[in-house]
């Protein structure tokens, strides 16, 4: 399957979301929004196409960050090296 990895994507989350949408993404794509990342302060959020944007408003993640779209996202729970 296709993953996405784009950097440095929250200012325009709402838009990359939608244009992935009108392009005909399932809204059931699974994505993340990693900010932080590799550092103690790492945070992950966690949804699909349909809901990502909403969720990572209510989380007030903040820049910079990684959005990865695709099936990947899918071993998000298996891969959580850092909380070990």
């Amino acid at each position: 399957t296709d993953t996405l990895v784009i950097l440095m994507g929250m200012a325009n989350l709402p838009h990359l979301i939608d244009q992935l949408i009108k392009n005909n993404k399932p809204l059931t794509t699974p994505v993340a929004v990693i900010t932080c990342g590799t550092t103690p302060n790492q945070r992950c959020v966690t949804g699909t196409l349909q809901d990502i944007v909403e969720l990572v408003r209510t989380e007030n993640l903040d820049p910079p960050s990684v959005v990865v779209v695709g099936e990947v996202v899918r071993f998000h729970k298996a891969l959580e090296w850092f909380n070990k």
